[in-house]
């Protein structure tokens, strides 16, 4: 039996912010894989692929966040934003390269928005949980 809880058996990475991020890479790709499986499986409409994957994209930076403010010392909005920047950026860049073909709309920009503030928040709600 494995002793501990996940945030231990994870690989300690140098910086919360690189650590944060895998969390939510993580997080994102695992939820993407049941969403998808899910909807392959069953009459789900496709008209609501896009509100399932930026739900996804919401819950892994508010997980990514909330764990790099965990093991930040201090300013847990910052590098809750930060990560929250980081992966929106990682995703846009995915979403450029294999979807749009280079071409960033106003949209993106706004999701990208708010995906920092859902960072910034999930980066208090670490801070303020963390043991003192």
């Amino acid at each position: 039996m494995i002793k501990g809880n996940f945030s231990e058996m994870a690989p300690k990475l140098g910086h919360p912010v690189a650590r944060g991020l895998v969390f939510a890479l993580a997080t994102a790709t695992v939820l993407m894989l049941i969403a998808a499986t899910y909807m392959a499986n069953s009459s789900a409409l496709d008209d609501r692929v896009a509100y399932v994957t930026y739900t996804i994209h919401v819950i892994a930076a508010i997980i990514g966040s909330f764990t790099t403010a965990r093991r930040a010392v201090g300013r847990g909005w910052y590098y809750g934003g930060l990560t929250g920047l980081s992966y929106m950026l990682i995703v846009m860049a995915i979403n450029l390269v294999l979807f749009k073909g280079g071409n960033v709309e106003a949209s993106d920009l706004l999701r990208a928005m708010i995906i920092v503030v859902v960072g910034a928040f999930g980066g208090m709600l670490g801070a303020s949980s963390r043991q003192q």
